[in-house]
């Protein structure tokens, strides 16, 4: 059987020269040169840069066992106790560059974590000036998703401390000014809810004063009822009154009933 072993090594045929390999260490575990090339052919392949670290670690471990078990059956002399030294020296030598290795790979992997970091937040810082400077709220809303997607890309636990104080003001920059806008927004909104709102008074109150009332003016007197008085802002609040008052005052009593009942059951605008 070491004759095959020979002929898969020669061959390059390496697994299946570690297969029969490990079969012959089990059988003559005290021989010294199945012992050796087997041994070798192991370290061979903790040594392959090809291999992930966790592939050459795991023929690493291989070895330390196998020459435990040389070294536990082997009868001992002088040479053989050198020999042993010097096999595990090139496994000590192997673990070291297997660690180095390994230390290369997280520097590599923790450099390219944080370049990635800050590229990424200075993408946050942009979006968020453009968040200040957005006047619609369609806009708005389109950064806000832009933020969110781009924050879900985030590796938090590769945060280096700068990268951690970074974003942190740059979430509360982001919160003040979501909240800035969004009241900014609703101003805004109401604003125009108002201006709408003491048009329609106005239109009604002037058909009134100038008597044009038309049949149908308790369609149109509808008006009046016709906005939420809970969104009104005071302002608007005292000319809706003056109007409503002046407009009852005009009508008779059948009108006066019709108009207390549309105040009632009118639907508000939203």
């Amino acid at each position: 059987m070491f004759t095959l072993f020979e002929k898969y090594l020669s061959s390059g045929m390496f697994y299946e020269a570690l297969m029969i390999g490990q079969n012959l260490f089990n059988k003559n575990n005290s021989n010294k040169e199945i012992f050796g090339k087997y041994f070798d052919l192991l370290i061979s392949f903790a040594a392959d840069s090809e291999k992930t670290i966790d592939e050459r670690n795991a023929f690493l471990s291989q070895a330390v066992t196998v020459l435990d078990f040389f070294c536990e059956n082997v009868e001992l002399n002088e040479n053989i106790i050198e020999y042993i030294s010097n096999k595990r020296y090139e496994l000590n030598n192997e673990s070291d560059n297997i660690k180095a290795k390994e230390y290369e790979l997280q520097k590599n992997f923790l450099k390219k974590k944080i370049e990635y970091h800050d590229n990424t937040l200075a993408i946050i810082e942009k979006l968020i000036l453009k968040l200040e400077s957005v006047e619609k709220t369609t806009e708005f809303e389109k950064v806000i998703n832009q933020i969110g997607k781009v924050d879900t890309t985030f590796e938090k636990e590769y945060f280096t401390e700068r990268q951690q104080e970074r974003y942190t003001v740059l979430t509360k920059k982001c919160s003040e000014i979501v909240d800035k806008k969004t009241h900014e927004f609703e101003h805004n909104k109401n604003v125009d809810y108002n201006l709408k709102a003491i048009e329609a008074y106005e239109k009604i109150f002037v058909l009134f004063k100038d008597n044009i009332i038309p049949d149908d003016h308790m369609d149109i007197i509808k008006g009046l009822f016709a906005f939420d008085t809970s969104k009104l802002f005071n302002e608007t609040l005292v000319y809706y009154n003056y109007v409503y008052s002046y407009v009852l005052n005009k009508l008779d009593d059948n009108g006066k009933f019709l108009l207390t009942r549309c105040a009632i059951i009118s639907e508000k605008r939203r």
